[in-house]
């Protein structure tokens, strides 16, 4: 039978899980400062064994009767100037070449209200998107901003239910969607409430193209109008 790998402790209080056979830092664990550290040169991984057991994180109960709290932080800082593209999260599943499937889903956020009572002051989000910067203006972005951005690179499949932006799903439980969207005031989002306020008349001019939707498998063309 093997060694074991086993523990050692650095003169800075720090410890390090060594190879069984020595050659190399499996993991390094700084106890001064409580971070999990991988060797250098090298990425950290943690896996499970099982196909049905998947890795938990903060999956416990909070007892706390005020405050707001993050169950997980993420917060890389570049700090030097360069041509540096920075992704705070890359979540990338698949199927592998000639396997098939069912269902293939990139992240799935499913906040659950519990039992039947307990009233919420605030809002249910199922995502947040915020862009933020520190209330100081001077920085120049030669791209586009945006909270949502859509594309994809699909070669001739056969897509028996199409390709979409958005799947609206009817809802289940006992309660409708209300509506599409949600806009706090007019003029908010590119949503205008205005008598009269288009750039044409849409009695008069001729529409500039449409966008398509579907509706329980039926195509319907919503028609709009070019500013010049």
């Amino acid at each position: 039978m093997g060694r074991a790998p086993r523990w050692k402790r650095k003169s800075d209080g720090s410890m390090s899980l060594i190879a069984a056979d020595a050659a190399k830092t499996v993991l390094a664990l700084f106890n001064t400062t409580g971070v999990f550290k991988s060797p250098a040169n090298s990425h950290l991984h943690i896996q499970t064994t099982d196909d049905d057991k998947n890795v938990r994180i903060q999956s416990r109960s909070y007892a706390s009767t005020s405050g707001e709290f993050s169950a997980i932080q993420i917060k890389p800082n570049i700090t030097t100037t360069g041509t540096v593209t920075l992704y705070g999260i890359e979540c990338s599943p698949r199927f592998a070449n000639a396997v098939g499937g069912n269902t293939l889903v990139g992240i799935r956020s499913t906040p659950i209200l519990k039992g039947t009572s307990g009233t919420l002051t605030g809002d249910v989000r199922v995502f947040q998107a915020e862009l933020t910067d520190e209330n100081a203006a001077g920085r120049t972005i030669d791209g586009v901003v945006s909270m949502m951005w859509c594309w994809h690179q699909l070669a001739g499949h056969t897509f028996t239910g199409g390709i979409y932006v958005m799947d609206l799903r009817t809802a289940g439980g006992g309660s409708n969607w209300t509506g599409f969207v949600n806009v706090q005031a007019s003029g908010a989002g590119g949503f205008t409430v205005s008598s009269d306020g288009m750039f044409k008349n849409p009695d008069a001019d001729q529409e500039a193209g449409f966008v398509t939707i579907t509706i329980a498998g039926t195509d319907y063309e919503m028609a709009f109008w070019a500013s010049s």
